[in-house]
């Protein structure tokens, strides 16, 4: 027990030493690396970076400016305790009711019907953003009620729609009946589109307009339109079934229809549509033809963009009767787009499904991707299964929760986040399907703002909303853009030499005075006229004080424009010159008096002369170090050596290989070899081969000398020549030699005295060294053998064969001979020599 607490003591005492080394470390390197030492007021340094902070006490060390804005860690050794400036971004909800606890059957009650009901909260919040720094703002959703359906049915009235309006027609009352079976609280509204009233669209010859279908026999058509609201938002179905009964198909040229019309008209009227505050509002879209959409109208001349109001209006069609409600801008401005249709949507809350043939289906696919919380259901060619199609949309409509991607200001960068019910995060989606009452969802965005605004009290504002839902989210912006201790300066204080306000530690001077304790007067200021703000100083080498430079550490000069730092090599060290950097020139002073003067072409201060660092070729130090006042200072010390770095130390920078591998080595081998083997003078014909100064020494041995088992310091015998003989680089090889084929053996080693390889060669051998020529009888008489011996098996083989062959005919003999049974005067092989032959068709006697 006494061992596991002493054991668990030493722990905790080696992790607090740990972390308290860790702690310094990271001090002092952040002393030294501080990005926020460059601001000098304290709403600059909460904007150069989040993580700075400022220190606003009011000590001061006359004759110089305190660095007051560092990171949260420096200030906190530095500061005085309570006077650190670290705003941070926060969020805070300014209404946050709690959720309605009511069912759906309060839109039964007419007196309920319109109360407003939360799933959204909190619904106001107040975020206060410090640039840089990001604050995250959770909204939570849950699912209270199923809202009322209002429908509105809109039909395409082309000819090719004429089944579909006659299955329409014979649903009759049975349609709201079957829709009031997908819910109950609903209600329908009607109106068709047929394509704006001009060319190439709908032809305009007069009999035509009237009848679209005149040439068609026994058929009347209605009159062309664009778009006519027949039936607002009812709960009676007998008039739904009435102004269904009473639509006549009708007619235009191109294929395209003006549907795009009609939805955007639906949208926007919201009085003449009557739809109901509390409803989810759906407009059931049903075709079998692609849309006319923006910019289609040039075809016609209409130049003018849909303006997405509403102009539904009674008695302007001529051919229709007069309390007929049309679209009365459909001749003068043009289809609306995608991206017009979306922001109505989204605006007044309208959700359409699009119910299409299956002949134009993929048309219509990509809208939902464009068009938030719309669906496209396809529909049979005579529209049998409208109400299924309802059906289905309809349960994923209510089933369905997306919010609307809001709209941020400029300067703020907003991520968001959706935590659906049994499910993780899932990132830049507002989306999650399959909602059931009482369920709850998250929505997190994530709020950071860039840059304060020119105007720092602007308040910025973001709306959540949906085109599902009736509740909004408000989120309004603040910048923090300043310091609290702006607010509450100390006039003509002391510290500012009775003539200026400390504000946040600092003196602003009052007019005619100057200095960092506003010490100095107006005329002190004129008569230095070095400098009058800070970036004077070289863009902050220093700081401007009183009209003149007072440079940080390391910088010097009227206008702090030089520094000690970033010349060439240093200038070749303390002893040789100092670095005089003025405005980036990089210039030396060099010390002329030790014997160093500037080269001017490397800007270093070298010494004179350098006669004494060149070889024979007058390389300066070959090629391999510097001269230091006439010494080689060698690049690799390790490599070279010399006065003039000419020595090679080591076999990597001899420019021979070395290895068995190696051509120069393997050419001069071959050469010794075979000379000896011919008895020449090796001396003479292998000079030019072996004559290479790294090359060094050979010889020539009955047998080669293996070093590794020499004692070491052992010289006698052939250990003698292994003294100097670096093992590391030793090799033994062999080669054939091209001349003979013999195998010459060779070993390579470095002699580290001489700093040459040491050559030793195998003496010539023709019994072990060379081939040797085939003995005939080796190959005669292997080849005369075999024949004989398959010979002999042959015989053997025959005369077997030829022996059961025999054996066989004889026992087949004797079995014959036992079963003969003739007797002596009766040949069972005898025949007579005449035959008699009946002719069957003679009839004579």
């Amino acid at each position: 027990m006494v061992y596991n607490n002493v054991c668990g003591l030493i722990s905790w005492f080696i992790l607090l030493m740990v972390c308290f080394t860790w702690t310094v470390k990271s001090q002092n390197q952040n002393a030294v690396t501080d990005p926020c030492e460059t601001a000098t007021t304290c709403a600059n340094c909460i904007k150069i970076n989040p993580m700075c902070t400022w220190c606003a006490d009011n000590k001061t060390t006359p004759g110089t400016r305190r660095i007051r804005c560092k990171l949260l860690i420096n200030n906190q050794r530095d500061c005085s305790t309570g006077f650190i400036e670290n705003p941070k971004s926060i969020s805070t909800p300014t209404k946050n009711l709690p959720f309605s606890n009511v069912t759906s059957a309060v839109f039964e009650n007419p007196a309920t019907a319109n109360m407003t009901i939360l799933q959204l909260k909190p619904q106001a919040i107040n975020v206060k953003l410090r640039p840089g720094q990001m604050e995250t703002v959770n909204i939570t959703f849950r699912k209270v009620v199923d809202y009322p359906l209002d429908l509105y049915y809109v039909m395409d009235l082309s000819n090719s729609m004429s089944d579909d309006l006659a299955t329409l027609k014979g649903l009759g009352d049975s349609l709201a009946a079957d829709i009031r079976n997908v819910t109950k609280n609903v209600r329908l509204g009607f109106g068709t589109f047929v394509d704006k009233v001009v060319m190439p669209f709908a032809s305009t010859i007069p009999d035509q307009l009237r009848d679209p279908c005149l040439k068609i026999a026994n058929e009347t058509c209605a009159p062309v339109f664009g778009f006519r609201h027949q039936l607002g938002i009812t709960a009676d179905g007998a008039l739904f079934r009435e102004a269904v009964n009473s639509t006549l198909i009708s007619g235009n040229i191109d294929s395209p229809e003006g549907g795009f019309d009609a939805l955007m008209q639906i949208a926007v009227c919201q009085n003449i549509i009557q739809w109901r505050d509390e409803a989810l509002r759906v407009i059931l879209y049903t075709s079998d033809a692609s849309p006319h959409i923006a910019l289609d109208g040039k075809l016609a001349a209409i130049l003018e963009a849909n303006d997405m109001r509403c102009h539904l209006e009674a008695g302007v069609h001529p051919e229709l009767p007069q309390d007929a409600i049309v679209y009365s801008k459909s001749k003068n401005m043009d289809y609306p787009s995608i991206g017009q249709l979306k922001h109505v949507f989204d605006q007044y809350k309208v959700q359409p499904i699009f119910a299409v043939t299956e002949s134009v289906f993929d048309l219509y696919t990509g809208l939902p991707q464009l068009i938030d919380n719309s669906f496209v259901g396809k529909l049979r060619s005579d529209s049998k299964n409208v109400v299924q199609v309802i059906s289905d949309s309809y349960n994923r409509l209510k089933s369905l929760v997306q919010l609307t991607r809001p709209t941020k200001p400029s300067n703020v960068d907003m991520t968001y986040r959706v935590l659906c019910p049994g499910a993780t995060w899932v990132d830049n989606s507002l989306q999650c399907d399959n909602i059931e009452i009482g369920d709850e969802i998250t929505f997190q965005f994530q709020l950071t703002a860039q840059t304060c605004p020119t105007n720092t009290a602007q308040k910025d504002s973001i709306a959540i909303t949906s085109s599902s839902l009736k509740d909004e989210v408000a989120i309004s912006i603040e910048y923090i853009c300043d310091c609290e201790c702006s607010n509450a300066p100390l006039l003509n204080h002391s510290q500012c030499s009775d003539s200026g306000s400390l504000q946040c530690g600092v003196c602003q001077c009052n007019s005619g005075t100057d200095g960092s304790q506003c010490q100095c007067t107006a005329s002190e200021v004129a008569l230095n006229r070095n400098c009058s703000i800070d970036t004077d100083c070289t863009g902050g080498n220093g700081y401007c004080e009183c009209g003149k430079c007072i440079c940080n550490v390391g910088f010097f000069g009227r206008l702090c424009e030089c520094r000690s730092t970033g010349c060439p090599d240093d200038c070749g060290g303390a002893e040789k010159g100092v670095c005089n950097n003025c405005n980036n020139d990089g210039r030396c002073i060099c010390n002329s008096g030790g014997g160093y003067f500037l080269n001017n072409i490397t800007n270093t201060c070298i010494c004179n002369p350098t006669k004494y660092c060149t070889d024979v070729g007058g390389t300066l130090c070959n090629g391999r170090g510097t001269c230091e006042c006439n010494t080689c200072e060698c690049t690799d010390t390790r490599l070279y050596s010399g006065a003039t770095c000419q020595t090679c130390n080591l076999p990597e920078c001899t420019g021979i290989d070395g290895t068995c591998s190696g051509t120069t080595i393997r050419a001069c081998v071959e050469c010794i070899y075979d000379n000896q083997r011919l008895k020449k003078d090796i001396n003479v014909e292998c000079q030019s081969l072996c004559s290479d100064k790294q090359l060094g020494n050979w010889e020539t041995k009955p047998t080669l000398v293996d070093c590794s088992k020499c004692a070491p310091g052992q010289s006698t015998g052939q250990c003698s020549t292994c003294t100097d003989i670096d093992q590391q680089y030793t090799h033994r090889c062999s080669v054939i030699t091209s001349a003979s084929s013999c195998t010459a053996n060779y070993i390579i080693m470095w002699d580290s005295r001489r700093k040459s390889y040491f050559l030793g060669v195998q003496n010539y051998n023709y019994a072990t060294d060379c081939p040797q020529p085939i003995n005939p009888w080796l190959i005669v008489g292997p080849v005369v053998g075999g024949i004989v011996l398959i010979g002999l098996i042959i015989l053997i083989v025959w005369k077997i064969f030829q022996t059961i062959k025999d054996k066989v005919e004889y026992e087949q003999f004797l079995e014959d001979s036992k079963n003969k049974t003739w007797s002596k005067g009766n040949n069972p092989l005898y025949s007579k020599a005449s035959v008699r032959v009946v002719n069957p068709a003679f009839q004579g006697n």
